[in-house]
């Protein structure tokens, strides 16, 4: 047997199917972030056929934490358009299409609400997690020598921990680098850290660097931390942080 015909006879086997309210709940053997099998509902209206997902895709994504920012939404909009999908209101994906062109059409949409799932790698958690590790690549493949989650003792007397410590050696001037995932939101707790810290800090270099991939920093931000005398290094200009190590 052709080894393409033995995987559809596979894959037909793996689809069960029932039929709920008017609706035939369907679960695949296509499996989401989680190892979840995707379930979604199917029928027949006339000449059309309707399929939905009945919200779980989205409701699944923003429980494990994703938020939707602009650039987020942009790029879900991209994906919705790219397989002609609808996006509804309430979070329900839905695709309706002739019958004669279900079968394509129901491959794009499969396709769909697994790449959306997959949008539950940009969770926040994930997001400072790569953050965290694309610094620290950055600074490994520029010859810079670093001590990781350096902590030092503030006038507070709380004990506070930056993810980047750089010693005074050859051409770099020490530094203390704290990271910013999301721009957005409040941003007084690092600079009470950055305050508080000051003193231990003696005549370090102070740099905050800033993710600014999904949410762009705003300008009251950017005017603060000048205010306090710290360097923002947005990560799209990534190279500016060299610049300012050797400075």
């Amino acid at each position: 047997m052709n080894p393409i015909d033995s995987y559809l006879n596979w894959l037909k086997k793996q689809f069960d199917a029932e039929e709920v309210d008017g609706w035939v709940e369907v679960i695949s053997p296509f499996l989401d972030r989680n190892n979840d099998h995707l379930q979604f509902y199917l029928k027949r209206n006339a000449d059309k056929i309707i399929v939905s997902d009945g919200g779980q895709t989205i409701s699944n994504l923003e429980l494990s934490g994703f938020q939707k920012t602009d650039k987020r939404a942009e790029l879900m909009a991209t994906i919705f358009r790219g397989f002609q999908v609808d996006w509804a209101e309430d979070s329900e994906i839905q695709l309706t299409c002739d019958a004669s062109q279900f079968p394509a059409r129901f491959h794009g949409y499969i396709q769909t609400l697994l790449a959306i799932d997959n949008l539950g790698y940009l969770t926040k958690e994930n997001v400072k997690s790569m953050f965290l590790e694309d610094v620290s690549e950055f600074l490994i493949a520029k010859g810079i020598t670093y001590h990781a989650n350096h902590k030092v003792m503030g006038k507070s007397g709380s004990t506070l921990e930056f993810p980047f410590y750089i010693p005074d050696h050859n051409n770099f001037q020490s530094a203390y680098i704290q990271l910013m995932n999301n721009p957005s939101t409040s941003y007084k707790q690092i600079m009470f850290d950055w305050a508080d810290s000051t003193e231990a800090r003696k005549n370090s270099k102070s740099i905050t660097l800033i993710n600014d991939a999904y949410v762009k920093p705003p300008k009251r931000l950017l005017r603060a931390l000048e205010e306090y005398e710290i360097s923002a290094v947005l990560w799209s200009q990534k190279e500016h942080l060299f610049e300012e190590l050797v400075a």
